[in-house]
């Protein structure tokens, strides 16, 4: 075999294994949703099926602490999660003392979807549940 082929099979090779790498390493340390959850994305792809369930909803807080309300959203999405209003048990201090941006949950509440602009996601949080890595 000439030289120059080999040369061209060694890059061939060494790109394959460098797609191969970077695939693995992109979902490396993805979480996985945990049995009887569902996740953010499935939620916003069809939020009708959902509207007025109680759910179990896996993701990560964000926006804990910055919105002018006891909520939060998941995932950096426009799901909002609501845990002070008229029925809850869940108060500011057990929800901001737990857990923090950036940490796993899982939350379980009644999820409602609106057509009009803004909170089109809502859920309102009946139990808050940190989830780990």
């Amino acid at each position: 075999m000439p030289k120059a082929f080999k040369s061209w099979i060694l890059v061939i090779v060494v790109l394959g294994a460098i797609v191969v790498a970077v695939s693995v390493w992109r979902y490396a340390g993805t979480p996985v949703a945990p049995p009887g959850t569902i996740t953010t994305d499935e939620l916003i792809r069809n939020p009708q099926r959902y509207d007025g369930q109680v759910l179990k909803v896996f993701g990560r807080i964000t926006d804990l602490g910055h919105l002018r309300c006891p909520c939060f959203t998941l995932d950096s999405k426009p799901i909002v999660v609501w845990y002070l209003y008229n029925g809850t048990n869940i108060y500011p201090s057990q929800v901001e003392g737990r857990v923090q941006n950036g940490d796993l949950i899982v939350v379980m509440g009644r999820f409602r979807y609106s057509t009009s602009p803004g909170n089109e996601y809502t859920i309102y949080a009946e139990t808050i549940e940190k989830v780990s890595a």
